[in-house]
């Protein structure tokens, strides 16, 4: 749950992290994460892009207190870069993340993502 992904996009690494600080705001706001999931992929539906932008605004800014750096994204700026990656990648994104950061155990809980690039020597702020 605590490894820093890139996404590059339009040639900047945008770092991302959903760890227990992200799942509590979406808790917070959506009750449990199984509300959150529910309101983000209704019905296995098209994804809630205002739930979804907001999702990743939260995740791209832990990743970069994560790595620690003082830039922010706001929700524009958020739902900017979920276009440039596509609203089904950041989808399928943001439900990997979720699971990677879910598993137990040590064996492939940080697994890389295949939509994303791991940079393990960022990491060392976090």
């Amino acid at each position: 749950m605590n490894e820093v992904k890139f996404f590059e996009v339009k040639g900047e690494k945008i770092p991302a992290l959903l760890d227990l600080n992200v799942v509590a705001e979406l808790q917070e706001k959506y009750g449990s994460i199984s509300e959150w999931n529910a309101k983000c992929f209704p019905n296995k539906a098209e994804p809630r892009l205002k739930t979804l932008i907001h999702t990743f605004e939260l995740v791209f800014n832990e990743g970069y207190d994560a790595i620690g750096s003082d830039k922010r994204v706001t929700n524009a700026e958020a739902g900017r870069i979920v276009t440039a990656m596509t609203v089904d990648k950041a989808a399928a994104t943001i439900k990997q993340l979720v699971v990677e950061s879910t598993k137990s155990g040590d064996g492939e809980k940080n697994a890389p993502s295949p939509t994303t690039e791991n940079q393990p020597e960022s990491t060392s702020n976090g």
